[in-house]
């Protein structure tokens, strides 16, 4: 069997771009894998071109595992004119109504992405369909469906064991008197920096300034509006010295940070699984998360999951900054929410069995 895999980018130490690769290693053990996309930037994947691509695909006896995350439109061109077997695993398509205020663009691929999703599930809803979450088959209106299992996306964290953490950073974050809170995401608008903002604010009004927080993830420069407002709101507050914004970081950078902070704290609005909740959890740092999108289902039992109250969220922090007992119980949990749902060795046997049942051959 040769199978290939599509999505429009495979990017490294992006949470799809790692799914891709794990999935490509697991078939690569016995079958040809190749990959297509619009921008590789792992070159520990073996590409075709586009002529290449459509002969592949023309053989019934090929394997397409198709990644659908946003609008695409050679992609839906690709499975109209596919002959060989599909499989589809769908991650999630935030919905457009996040940056009808911000961006255009995104607007644009988010609602036609969400539209596509449903043309591509109506023509082959008789393939194997995969999903990150419930709440993804949920949202786009598949769930339920025959052929559609959830699959967690594959993580990074077994490699981590081998990365050594920036020593200084870490040195810096271990020593450091203040509160050290965690936001690992991208600069989006249903990333829920605005909220992230007022509860640090809402701390310091209520109890002391000694706390910060690393907000780590990239800027883009199509939202610079958002950005914008996110800037002037932190102004307004007083909370430059609190709030440290960290770009791009490799993974010993990373790592620091989730080995040096005090807790994880996800304010989004709209999540298909949130894997640095995982990463967190893994690391035996205590998350505090809002109750929105696939986070409830990602996080497991007996952890903090709010709602809208920032006054609950600072209190949160005040008891997890001194109680220990209770600190260690939420890592406990935590860390066993990981272990026996999240930990590749778990996701590759959940992946194979789904897939070997739907191809009839061995992985």
């Amino acid at each position: 069997m040769k199978c290939v895999f599509l999505h429009q980018s495979i990017i490294p130490h992006d949470a799809i771009g790692n799914d891709i690769a794990h999935m490509y290693k697991i078939l690569g053990r016995k079958h040809d894998v190749f990959v297509y996309c619009n921008i590789l930037l792992n070159r520990k994947l073996k590409s075709l071109n586009r002529k290449v691509l459509f002969d592949f695909i023309s053989n019934e006896d090929n394997l397409i595992i198709y990644h659908h995350s946003n609008y695409w439109e050679e992609g839906e061109e690709i499975l109209n004119s596919a002959k060989a077997r599909v499989i589809f695993k769908y991650h999630c398509i935030t919905p457009a109504s996040f940056f009808k205020k911000w961006c255009d663009d995104y607007y644009f691929l988010c609602k036609h992405g969400c539209e596509q999703t449903r043309t591509i599930f109506e023509k082959h809803n008789d393939c194997l369909w995969m999903g990150d979450s419930h709440y993804n088959f949920t949202e786009a209106g598949i769930a339920g469906c025959s052929d559609t299992f959830v699959i967690p996306p594959f993580n990074n964290l077994e490699q981590w064991k081998n990365v050594a953490p920036d020593e200084a950073i870490l040195k810096s974050l271990l020593e450091s008197p203040a509160i050290n809170w965690l936001f690992v995401g991208r600069m989006a608008p249903n990333k829920g920096h605005r909220m992230l903002i007022e509860i640090l604010n809402d701390y310091v009004s209520h109890y002391d300034k000694n706390i910060a927080i690393y907000i780590v993830g990239r800027n883009d420069d199509r939202l610079s509006a958002y950005n914008k407002e996110i800037e002037e709101l932190i102004a307004a507050c007083g909370l430059f010295d609190q709030v440290i914004w960290v770009q791009e970081v490799s993974d010993s950078t990373l790592l620091s940070y989730f080995l040096g902070c005090d807790f994880y704290l996800n304010c989004s609005d709209h999540e298909g699984f949130c894997v640095p909740i995982v990463e967190a959890q893994s690391l035996c740092l205590p998350v505090i998360a809002k109750h929105a999108g696939a986070v409830p289902e990602t996080i497991g039992r007996e952890q903090l999951i709010l709602n809208d109250d920032l006054a609950e969220y600072s209190a949160a922090i005040r008891i997890l900054s001194q109680n220990d007992s209770y600190r260690d119980y939420m890592v406990k949990m935590g860390r066993e929410n990981y272990l026996n749902r999240f930990s590749n060795e778990i996701i590759e046997r959940k992946f194979i069995k789904v897939v070997e049942d739907y191809v009839g051959a061995s992985l």
